[in-house]
């Protein structure tokens, strides 16, 4: 492994006792051993920081920054500003990954001179085990900027998530996640997309995304959950002024989102009459019948009238 580039693996770490050995493991095992991984405890009130203190006397690729709370963005920039690796990759606490991910992804990106290579993933269910993949293709893809953020803004072999993803560093240079906001990926991986030369996507499902059973569905609304359409709304309006062909799909981006935040909205428990008549307000304005139809297979469209009439009948 002297000759492979060092990875830098950012793992935001908070109140995840339960997942986050586990989760470090995974990255352990990997097949690709030229790695340094950072575990950075965002001010943690359980025994996470300590588990973590306890895999660094464990390897000795293991480091461990333990900080203030300051959210996921800011532990992320944490870790960036430590690592010292030629390559970035992010992995949330509760999740795995395959034994073989980092391998396959630094492998794709060095044969195709790409700034970013991507893979597939399984989403877990807790409850159950359940895994089903997600942005598989038997069938390599390297994308320019443009067509890869194409791909994103529909959901097409990718998406926004930072974690399946492997970075040069120098895409961070200069740059860092915002923080104090929720679903910040939406609008910052477009922007890391189009500094890149080429995006390679493999289509392995390499990534397993933990859904736990402690929905956050049953939690009360809060206004920061519009977020998830702040940030949509901002990366809709930096592909319209970057990429113009690519405007009719960032209007259909948006309004993915909006309908993610409307379905928070639908399903929780309480919610403010403030919020709700800008939830209302948000589909009224973003649900155009033109996007729904160009983009949503007829099959799929009963979903967001449903999704309509729970936040307008429904929600009181």
């Amino acid at each position: 492994m002297e000759n492979k580039p060092l990875i830098s693996v950012i793992v935001p770490v908070y109140n995840v006792q339960k997942y986050v050995r586990k989760s470090v493991e995974s990255i352990l095992q990997q097949t690709y051993k030229n790695l340094e991984i950072i575990l950075v405890d965002d001010g943690s009130t359980d025994e996470s920081g300590k588990i973590c203190d306890m895999l660094a006397c464990s390897d000795n690729r293991v480091t461990v920054i333990h900080k203030k709370n300051g959210g996921l963005s800011d532990a992320r920039n944490a870790g960036l500003d430590r690592a010292t690796g030629e390559l970035i990759g992010f992995v949330d606490s509760d999740d795995c990954i395959e034994k073989n991910m980092y391998e396959v992804l630094e492998e794709r990106m060095r044969i195709n001179e790409a700034d970013i290579s991507c893979c597939g993933r399984y989403v877990v269910q807790e409850s159950d085990g359940t895994k089903t993949s997600y942005f598989t293709s038997d069938r390599e893809q390297v994308l320019s900027p443009c067509q890869a953020i194409g791909k994103l803004l529909v959901w097409d072999g990718c998406d926004s998530a930072a974690w399946d993803k492997l970075y040069k560093v120098k895409l961070f240079r200069g740059r860092r996640y915002p923080v104090g906001v929720l679903h910040e990926d939406l609008n910052f991986t477009s922007k890391l997309f189009s500094e890149s030369n080429k995006i390679v996507l493999t289509g392995m499902p390499l990534y397993n995304y933990l859904i736990r059973k402690n929905s956050i569905c049953n939690k009360p609304f809060t206004t920061q959950k519009f977020d998830i359409y702040e940030q949509a709304r901002l990366n809709c309006q930096f592909v319209k002024d970057t990429y113009k062909e690519l405007e009719e799909k960032a209007k259909y981006f948006l309004f993915r989102c909006t309908c993610a935040l409307l379905r928070s909205a639908s399903d929780a428990a309480q919610i403010s009459e403030k919020d709700l008549k800008r939830v209302k307000e948000l589909a009224r304005t973003q649900l155009n019948t033109a996007i729904l139809n160009r983009f949503v297979p007829l099959g799929e469209r009963k979903y967001y009238f449903e999704l309509l009439y729970k936040v307008y009948i429904k929600k009181k």
